[in-house]
C-alpha cells in the first residue's frame, strides 16, 4: 500500500515538473516570438522631406544683401544608428538697392549635402548637422539689364560649409521644425558668410 502511494506521488510529481517545464517552454517561445515581432516591426529607415521658410543675413555689413527671405527644400533618411544623411536646396530672394552704378539686384542659392545625428528629447528630436556644398550668387544691374559676377572672385559659385542644428516635433506622418545655422562661404572677399534661421513643415515616412 505504501509503495503504491509512493508511486502515485512520484508520478504526480513528475507530471507537475513536466507541466512546469512545458509552461516555461511555452512562455519562452511566446517571449521570443514577441521580441522577433517587435524587432521586425521597427523601421530600418525613416524617410523625411521638409519644406522650409528661411531668413538669412550676412555677417558683414554690405550695401546690397544677397539673402533676406528665402525658401528651402530638404530630404534625407534616418538610419538605425540615428545618423541622418540628406541634401538640401535653398533659394534666397535677396534685395534690390540703388547704388552709384544704378539699381543692383542680388539673389543667391545653396545646394548642400548634409550629415546629421538625431538626438531624441521626449517628443522632440534635436539634429545637429554639417552641410557641405556650393553657394551661387546672382547679380543684375538695371543700367544695362545684364548679369555680372558678384561673388568677390572670378566665379560667383564658391565652396560652402554650414554647421547648424534643427529641432523637430513629430506629429504622426507630419513634422514641424525650427533651425539655425552659420554659413562659411569660401569667397575671396568674405562678404557672403551668413547666419540663417528657418521654420518648416515636413513629411515622415
Amino acid at each position: 500500500m505504501l509503495r503504491s502511494m509512493t508511486a502515485i506521488i512520484s508520478a504526480q510529481g513528475l507530471g507537475v515538473k513536466r507541466a512546469a517545464r512545458g509552461l516555461l517552454a511555452a512562455a519562452a517561445a511566446l517571449f521570443a516570438f514577441g521580441v522577433t515581432r517587435d524587432t521586425q516591426a521597427l523601421p530600418l529607415l525613416t524617410l523625411s522631406a521638409n519644406l522650409r521658410g528661411l531668413y538669412g543675413t550676412p555677417t558683414r555689413d554690405q550695401e546690397v544683401k544677397p539673402y533676406g527671405g528665402g525658401i528651402g527644400l530638404s530630404a534625407g533618411v534616418t538610419l538605425p544608428a540615428s545618423l541622418y544623411p540628406g541634401a538640401s536646396f535653398d533659394y534666397f530672394f535677396g534685395e534690390t538697392e540703388e547704388t552709384q552704378l544704378g539699381n543692383i539686384t542680388l539673389s543667391s542659392y545653396q545646394l548642400m549635402a548634409d550629415l546629421g545625428y538625431d538626438l531624441s528629447l521626449a517628443l522632440l528630436t534635436l539634429r545637429p548637422s554639417l552641410g557641405v556644398g556650393v553657394f551661387h550668387l546672382d547679380g543684375v544691374a538695371d543700367t544695362n539689364n545684364s548679369a555680372f559676377s558678384a561673388g568677390g572672385s572670378d566665379s560667383p559659385t564658391n565652396l560652402l560649409v554650414s554647421p547648424g542644428a534643427e529641432l523637430l516635433l513629430g506629429l504622426g506622418l507630419w513634422s514641424v521644425s525650427a533651425e539655425a545655422r552659420f554659413d562659411k562661404v569660401f569667397a575671396r572677399d568674405g562678404y557672403s558668410d551668413g547666419i540663417f534661421v528657418g521654420a518648416g513643415l515636413g513629411l515622415i515616412l
